[in-house]
């Protein structure tokens, strides 16, 4: 797949939307979906970037100098490794990474409201942009029209987790919405790391909380590439083993687990 940001503009209407199963969306990615999941994703863009290594990069909407450095480093090592950044596309980190992820590779968007009414309202032209681009895919799984509400954001932030092979966080308060994003992945087995920030900052709390509760204290983008290609290759030898008969399944087994 083409590193290369070729953007476009469109618009979002409802023939353009097209929209993905469950099912669709677990062939795609790879992965089991929990029953919570929703049984249908609305999608603005190129689909294919969910068969693609993904990593979900989010944090505070209010975001230091330190903060704002590490999202732009991280989403731009990430993307032209190979790696599809995902992000909630609020104000701060997510739009840091997304903007960083676009112009180095590719991006995915998960959004809390309907394709035809993204929020924030401030980044509608900029969502247009990424579902116009072969590099770009921006999500919802709300109605079309319907408008962000506080309850979406919730449920967006478990979508968004669930979408990713891997969560980081970057800044984020002892109440900031990306510990819902943090806890959902550990919920579900996904792996979580946290970049470790001041001791003294309001806004590193949650990030070292989360570290001292046994995420990966992340400290380079190299950790995050080397341990969701490192998945990919397990998943894969897995599958391959599975798939084998029993004899040789068996034997397999005792090589590699």
């Amino acid at each position: 797949m083409s590193q290369t940001t070729k953007v476009t503009e469109t618009k979002s209407t409802q023939s353009s939307v097209q929209t993905l199963s469950r099912y669709s969306v677990e062939l795609m990615t790879q992965s089991t979906l929990p029953k919570y999941f929703p049984d249908f994703l609305n999608c603005w863009g190129n689909e294919s970037l969910l068969e693609m290594p993904r990593v979900a990069i989010v944090g505070s909407r209010h975001p230091t100098l330190y903060g704002r450095q590490l999202a732009v480093h991280f989403s731009s090592v990430l993307a032209g490794a190979g790696i599809c950044v995902v992000s909630g596309g609020a104000l701060g980190i997510d739009f840091l990474a997304t903007k960083v992820a676009m112009e180095k590779g590719n991006s995915i968007v998960v959004i809390g409201g309907g394709l035809g009414c993204p929020h924030p309202t401030s980044h509608a032209d900029f969502f247009t942009r990424v579902s116009g681009s072969s590099n770009g895919l921006v999500i919802s799984q709300f109605p079309h029209n319907e408008k962000a509400a506080p309850w979406h954001f919730p449920k967006r932030n478990l979508t968004l987790a669930l979408l990713a092979e891997f969560v980081l966080i970057i800044e984020a308060g002892e109440k900031s919405g990306s510990l819902i994003t943090a806890r959902a992945a550990l919920d579900y087995g996904i792996d979580l790391g946290a970049i470790p920030g001041d001791i003294n900052s309001p806004l590193s709390k949650g990030t070292n909380n989360l570290i001292s509760e046994g995420a990966f204290c992340i400290q380079n983008p190299q950790e995050v590439v080397e341990r969701v290609y490192h998945l990919r290759k397990i998943k894969k030898i897995r599958s391959v083993v599975s798939s084998a008969p029993e004899p040789l399944a068996t034997a397999a087994q005792s090589v590699y687990f």
